[in-house]
């Protein structure tokens, strides 16, 4: 099976931080391991949002959203 550019990059960052699958870890584990923080905050007209400089990144999450896909997506698009 030929896998996308997508999940390509997608493994090779399991293998980098030493999980042998996604289900291995959590979206919020690969952040804090990249060294982003996370924060979850009341949020208008939006999900989310990342702010991010050479160096750091802080991701907000709407903490409004209860619904784990979602909130699994929204972690993942940032």
């Amino acid at each position: 099976m030929r896998l996308s550019k997508s999940q390509k990059i997608a493994n090779e960052l399991l293998s980098s931080l030493g999980w042998k699958k996604p289900g291995d870890l959590s979206l919020e584990e690969i952040v804090w391991s990249l060294g982003a923080y996370l924060k979850y905050s009341t949020m208008n007209k939006c999900e989310g949002r990342i702010l991010m400089n050479k160096n750091n990144a802080i991701i907000t999450i709407n903490s409004r959203i209860k619904y784990h896909p979602k909130l699994n997506f929204t972690i993942a698009h940032e």
